[in-house]
């Protein structure tokens, strides 16, 4: 069988980075589920619908935790209050409210997945990737986006906050990715089909989904001398 190549004139290959400075003996220690999937992702070269679902697994498996910080946060607030007393049934009521939150998780899959990314990665960070990678920029910010349905993000020209924007942008890929009955996910024509050129631009996508999953695996890594 032949190789399949790109469809379109984009490309984005996976640049190879020289680093000056000396080798250093690892510090963080990831966990292993995690890591398997970012590596899965990493080996499905011409497979971009593949390579961005392992890259969102990757997200997903830090969803409960990071969207229930603020939930913990709220209830130790509660119960930190001189005022609180677990014998008043109004407060109690209050405390149940506060929890009584469907699934495993904190909020629905999106509000997860912009916890998630939240607590990961910095705003300031998310900047910096763009303007380190020009060619994803101009298909993230382009007035005609490649996948058809797609609102532009630009960074310099948001409205609102931006890795809320990402996120809504991700959420959506995930929806026409995995949803492939008419009946599950909308239109027949807003899938992503295998081989389209569509899918094909996943490639720019999967380089900022590449970006988050680092972020999120470091960020969810322990020290090794613990």
């Amino acid at each position: 069988f032949r190789r399949m190549r790109p469809v379109g004139p984009m490309r984005f290959g996976r640049r190879n980075h020289q680093n000056a400075s000396a080798p250093t003996l690892p510090k963080l220690q990831y966990a292993a589920e995690p890591l398997s999937l970012y590596r899965y992702a990493r080996s499905a070269v011409g497979m971009p619908l593949l390579e961005f679902l392992a890259y969102y697994q990757v997200l997903e498996y830090y969803f409960s935790r990071y969207s229930q910080r603020d939930l913990l946060d709220k209830l130790r607030n509660e119960l930190r209050d001189p005022n609180f007393r677990a014998d008043d049934e109004r407060q109690l009521s209050r405390i149940l409210r506060i929890t009584r939150q469907p699934g495993r998780g904190y909020g629905d899959e999106r509000s997860q997945l912009k916890a998630t990314v939240r607590y990961s990665v910095s705003e300031d960070a998310i900047s910096d990737f763009f303007s380190a990678n020009p060619e994803v920029l101009g298909h993230f910010s382009a007035k005609k986006q490649a996948i058809a349905g797609l609102e532009p993000v630009d960074p310099k020209r948001k409205k609102g906050d931006l890795a809320d924007l990402l996120c809504e942008r991700i959420y959506e890929i995930r929806c026409r990715v995995v949803h492939t009955k008419e009946d599950g996910g909308g239109q027949v024509d807003s899938l992503l089909m295998p081989f389209s050129p569509e899918a094909e631009s996943l490639r720019a996508e999967n380089v900022l989904m590449r970006f988050l999953a680092q972020k999120v695996l470091i960020a969810g890594a322990v020290d090794l001398s613990a």
